[in-house]
């Protein structure tokens, strides 16, 4: 807005000083008569505000592109029939948000390099394993330096054997289940791969055809009627932001968004909280956006999923978060 101002303010002030030495010549010219020389003022007074107007419109279209050209485009990817984030983003935070395909993310060169976020799981692992190709494209992005480094917390059977396992539910092979118990497949999003299993015939059917600790894995339940949520930015293995909130339900097991949640909390873990150690631990060597979804029971942490993308906690967090979540994003972008 001020280098708009500035262009106009600077147009106006050389205009006043052309005209002033204008009509200053000419009112000084005795050969000219008194009337030759108002018509002369008032041509000069007409053709000054018609410079001045060419140049105030001249000044707004330069600073409307040279906005555009300094406000970073962020470019979602992909585009779902889960949710939309776009529609919250745009309200929420100062910049151009726009969807692209995967088609036009590989063969289409940006003039001007573009900040580009992942909203599913999928595409994450694919930004770690094809960055190169997609950051020589003009895209500007955080991601670690292997798709496997990113499905060692989103890959459900891969985290399930994870070395921090007392951070972990239980998990069962066939012959130890107890239930009810929580039935996982290996990829999933938005709780498409999440079941609540009541008795063993159920679990058969769920799971024909499919390999236990391959294909999906069995969880304990963990019985508690309130689940935590932290979105996280993790630069070089360290948090360098979170925001969260926790849901209250009417039932110890529920999975959302299946079953309804009766009150949402928004909260801030403290910086000396010892859960945000112990997420740094599982986050060695992570480089990105990652959300997290936990309970606590008996006092223990236990952490349910990690998903490596902007996460529907966007809907939660406060305005300014979710502005310095953005703003943070961008900073760490290479």
């Amino acid at each position: 807005m001020l280098l708009g101002v500035f262009l106009f303010l600077f147009s106006l002030t050389c205009l006043l000083l052309v005209s002033f030495q204008l009509t200053r010549t000419l009112t000084k010219t005795t050969a000219i008569s008194i009337s030759a020389r108002q018509e002369a003022t008032f041509a000069t007074s007409n053709t000054f505000l018609g410079l001045s107007c060419f140049c105030g419109a001249l000044s707004g279209i330069l600073f409307f592109i040279i906005y555009k050209r300094t406000k970073p485009t962020i470019v979602l990817h992909p585009l779902n029939d889960v949710w939309d984030p776009i529609k919250r983003l745009r309200r929420k935070s100062p910049y151009q948000y726009v969807y692209r395909s995967l088609d036009q993310l590989i063969n289409k060169k940006p003039m001007v390099p573009q900040v580009l976020i992942p909203i599913s799981d999928a595409f994450a692992v694919y930004l770690s394993e094809n960055s190169r190709q997609i950051r020589d494209n003009n895209y500007l992005f955080m991601s670690c330096r292997t798709g496997a480094m990113v499905e060692t917390l989103s890959n459900k059977v891969k985290l399930s054997s994870h070395r921090l396992q007392q951070f972990l539910p239980q998990t069962y092979d066939r012959n130890n289940i107890s239930y009810p118990c929580i039935l996982k497949y290996r990829e999933g999003g938005y709780s498409t791969g999440v079941f609540r299993i009541e008795n063993k015939d159920e679990l058969d059917n769920r799971t024909i055809g499919k390999i236990v600790n391959e294909d999906y894995i069995i969880q304990e339940a963990i019985l508690d009627s309130r689940e935590y949520s932290t979105q996280f930015i993790v630069h070089d293995g360290k948090i360098v932001f979170h925001s969260s909130y926790y849901d209250d339900y009417d039932s110890n097991l529920f999975i959302w968004p299946r079953d309804n949640s009766i009150s949402t909390t928004k909260f801030r873990l403290h910086e000396d909280d010892e859960k945000l150690k112990v997420f740094e631990e599982f986050f060695t060597d992570y480089n990105g956006l990652i959300n997290c979804n936990y309970k606590v029971n008996n006092g223990q942490l236990k952490i349910l999923e990690f998903n490596p993308r902007l996460s529907g906690d966007i809907y939660t967090i406060s305005k300014t978060d979710l502005q310095k979540l953005i703003r943070l994003y961008l900073k760490y972008c290479k």
